[in-house]
């Protein structure tokens, strides 16, 4: 084979590794290239559909500051800690949900006395879903009802209601988002 065809070869093959790279999602990245955005836990009062309606109006001034986003998926940028302003005002608009199941995941019964980190995403029709359930604080206890816990914090998840990201009039997934679970002993 000539040096030629061998250079011809070797770009060929390098510019179909580049294409396979840029087309990974997101969501494969995230918790190894991508850290994870932390928000509250969903709970609380319920977004009215004026507050509905402002958020969406404030989201379109705010994707820019607060997204990176790649096709149909976008992440939620990190701030540094002196930038705590940016954070709260990107995680008031990004991680409140608009309606949450009126149970308690940390009121389960049955379930151990643990913490986790809970990652999600938000996808395109403004439910949420599972993507990773790690307990932080007595995981050894947990490890047995480990899928009986990820189907109930997924359960709970799919049954809350974010509003639905829009940039630019298309309709995206947010999948970088994540939170902490406490459950506490019980008597």
């Amino acid at each position: 084979m000539s040096v030629l065809l061998k250079i011809i070869s070797f770009a060929c093959l390098l510019s179909i590794a580049t294409v396979n790279a840029e087309q990974a999602d997101l969501e494969s990245l995230v918790g190894s290239e991508i850290p994870l955005f932390q928000c509250a836990s969903p709970s609380g009062a319920t977004l009215t559909r004026d507050g509905i309606t402002q958020l969406r109006k404030l989201r379109e001034k705010a994707n820019k500051y607060c997204l990176t986003c790649k096709g149909d998926q976008c992440i939620a940028k990190q701030w540094p800690e002196e930038r705590a302003q940016e954070r709260q005002l990107c995680q008031s608009l990004y991680c409140v949900p608009a309606r949450f199941p009126t149970y308690n995941l940390a009121d389960e019964i049955g379930w151990q006395e643990h913490a986790a980190q809970v990652s999600y995403k938000v996808n395109r029709r403004g439910r949420g879903q599972l993507l990773n359930y790690q307990a932080t604080e007595n995981a050894d206890a947990m490890r047995p009802y480990q899928a009986e816990v990820a189907e109930s914090v997924n359960a709970f998840l799919k049954n809350t209601r974010f509003v639905a990201l829009e940039v630019d009039g298309d309709t995206k997934e947010l999948v970088n988002l994540s939170y902490k679970l406490k459950v506490p002993k019980r008597k």
